[in-house]
């Protein structure tokens, strides 16, 4: 008879190879920042590059969702506050909107284009609201939940405690971006995009990994070496003591 308590191990055997899976991941984009070197946009080589430089507007920009604010490219995350089993309270990401148009960044020598499409952006928070029990959110969040679709208000009726944050990339903005140099295809279509500007940075073959961020080089390295540590060694001792219990269970059984 297969005794049930076999179940038990399973939640961490799953949740160890999902950080595992995390810290080797992070390993990877961590190492592939630090073996790929900051180029110069005039010597920029096709395939998987990293630059910096100041934002330039493309053609147009666009209007953040929210605020209606000029930007190139904008992330909005909606979240809640939340308490845990445990009496801990924390936020919880309910909703997440990116957009953005082509834009340039500019360096001593020359610029670049850049579309932002599938792009991880990370820039300080430039926009913040927030609702609780007794406050409502602004009109303006109001209209944006309504076309996302988000709820501010409980099934009785009374206001979560949630934030609304956005971040916005704008010009004259200094950012590093990651990602894969290729034709720029706006060249080709005849766009109003002068035709001087022939290559363009995009989310390629390597979606993953397409960054746009004002985070310095060392700290974006950083952050991936904290995440690659708690992947490896906190997903390698639960996977480790759920195999352990998971081999208890077998021998009492049999």
């Amino acid at each position: 008879m297969v005794n049930p308590l076999i179940v038990l191990p399973l939640p961490g055997i799953i949740i160890g190879v999902g950080l595992l899976w995390l810290g080797y991941s992070s390993m990877k984009t961590k190492r592939l920042i630090e073996d790929t070197p900051t180029s110069k946009i005039r010597s920029i080589a096709m395939g998987f590059v990293e630059v910096k430089g100041l934002v330039e507007k493309g053609e147009r920009t666009i209007a953040a969702p929210i605020s209606g604010d000029a930007c190139c490219a904008y992330r909005c995350d909606v979240e809640a506050l939340q308490r845990d089993e445990d009496g801990d309270e924390h936020w919880r990401r309910v909703k997440s909107v990116s957009g953005g148009v082509p834009f340039f960044v500019k360096d001593e020598t020359g610029r670049v284009l850049i579309d932002p499409k599938a792009a991880n952006v990370t820039v300080k928070l430039t926009n913040g609201w927030g609702s609780a029990l007794t406050k409502d959110p602004p009109k303006n969040v109001q209209q944006f939940l309504e076309k996302e679709g988000v709820k501010f208000k409980n099934v009785i009726g009374l206001n979560k405690t949630m934030r609304y944050q956005e971040f916005l990339l704008v010009p004259k903005m200094t950012v590093y971006v990651l990602g894969v140099a290729g034709s720029n295809p706006h060249v080709a279509a005849g766009s109003a995009v002068k035709s001087v500007d022939r290559v363009m940075i995009s989310a390629g073959d390597l979606p993953k990994l397409f960054t746009i961020t004002d985070t310095p080089e060392h700290a974006l390295v950083k952050q991936f070496t904290l995440r690659m540590y708690a992947g490896l060694i906190v997903g390698g001792v639960i996977l480790l003591g759920s195999l352990w219990f998971l081999l208890l269970i077998a021998a009492a059984t049999s």
